[in-house]
């Protein structure tokens, strides 16, 4: 019931929030710079409803006849993406790549603690001093008969790959 999708958007945004207090609040796990990133869907006959934390992501891919495409059903919580860059800046935290031993910089950017090289992700305590936050980006996606899978990776896939590559690579 399309009325419905308010009501599962909220569960989803409390499960996410109340998930992260769980795990810091949790004795049994050291949480102090343990984090992930976190993409979820629901399908529904319909309509698929994604949520995201961090640079996981959820593709669909879609075939027209004639090419392959990729849809991004989530958007990647990248430090560099100005809403991020803003929240984390403006709570005291940093953003910038790993350095190396020879200083140089390497990788990705990442959140980092103002004066300390410590970075950080959802689900980390330290993290959530500095802007990560646990609240989810929802989105609803309509289903149409283009659609033929679905993809769920995380940075790990993301960071050296395309969402069109990898719809090609999974499409056979």
């Amino acid at each position: 019931n399309s009325a419905d999708y308010p009501k599962i958007s909220d569960i989803i945004s409390l499960t996410f929030v109340q998930t992260n207090i769980n795990i810091v609040n949790d004795d049994n796990v050291d949480s102090t710079f343990s984090g992930t990133t976190c993409s979820s869907l629901i399908y529904c006959p319909t309509k698929i409803i994604s949520s995201n934390v961090g640079d996981s992501r959820c593709v669909v891919g879609k075939f027209d006849g004639k090419s392959w495409k990729a849809k991004n059903l989530t958007r990647d919580h990248k430090p560099n993406e100005e809403d991020e860059k803003k929240r984390i800046i403006d709570k005291g935290g940093r953003i910038e790549s790993y350095k190396d031993e020879d200083g140089e910089f390497v990788g990705p950017e990442r959140v980092w603690l103002k004066t300390e090289n410590v970075p950080g992700s959802f689900g980390d305590d330290v993290a959530h001093t500095v802007g990560v936050i646990a609240q989810p980006e929802i989105f609803e996606y309509n289903i149409v008969y283009e659609d033929k899978f679905i993809l769920l990776a995380s940075d790990g896939i993301w960071e050296f790959i395309s969402s069109d590559e990898c719809v090609n690579i999974v499409k056979d």
